[in-house]
């Protein structure tokens, strides 16, 4: 009898323990993530709006959950053409012709530091909402080379070489939501669409989008 009664003691003090085991649906989240995919921006395009030859913006990710709803993440997306150009110049004044040749490079980077948060409390179904915001800087680099012919005086018929190099720096700040969805227990498609403002040119925001997969790894939380 004394057996008895202790068992159904120890049946009862476990019955709030075991109700709060099972109503969470949170299952165990992976500290670290890390994802590739495609970006576009307005500085940092896709395809060839510059006319400066295609460009396919990728982007890497790397991210730590701090908690269930909360991670911090950061990113870099690149891309780059670059191209020769050659053939002859005409002084229509003169009827003189000349040959010239050029070489450029174009780079573009896109570096941001964001924090993510889950909207969704059911954090362990497939489909997540999320939002996404912080710092973000967008950088171009140009270098062109070659040489060009001389039609004037005091040089006529020569021609002179040049090698230029630029660079121009944009600093945003990014608010906007992102969708994931689960593949597999370690693997996310994820998209987001951000908008940005220019911290020197507020009046004129513009956006990005980012479409990728992520892997979870490290301990379980």
């Amino acid at each position: 009898m004394r057996h008895s009664s202790l068992i159904l003691g120890c049946l009862v003090l476990g019955l709030p323990i075991a109700g709060q085991a099972q109503s969470t649906d949170v299952a165990p989240t992976p500290r670290f993530y890390v994802g590739i995919g495609l970006y576009s921006s307005y500085y940092n395009r896709l395809g060839n709006p510059y006319n400066l030859g295609t460009a396919v913006p990728m982007q890497a990710t790397m991210g730590y959950q701090l908690r269930l709803r909360l991670a911090v993440q950061a990113s870099l997306a690149y891309s780059g053409n670059s191209g020769h150009n050659a053939g002859t110049l005409t002084d229509y004044a003169t009827g003189n012709t000349g040959e010239y040749f050029s070489n450029y490079r174009n780079r573009f980077f896109t570096l941001a530091v964001q924090g993510r948060y889950a909207l969704l409390r059911q954090t362990a179904h497939r489909l997540q909402l999320d939002a996404v915001g912080g710092a973000t800087i967008e950088r171009h680099t140009y270098h062109g080379d070659g040489a060009q012919p001389n039609f004037l005086s005091p040089n006529p018929g020569t021609t002179t070489s040049f090698d230029r190099s630029s660079s121009n720096n944009v600093y945003l700040v990014s608010l906007g939501p992102s969708v994931r969805f689960r593949l597999a227990s370690r693997v996310e498609a994820v998209g987001d669409w951000l908008l940005n403002v220019d911290t020197r040119a507020a009046e004129h925001p513009n956006s990005s989008f980012a479409l990728g997969l992520r892997y979870r790894f490290g301990g379980l939380r």
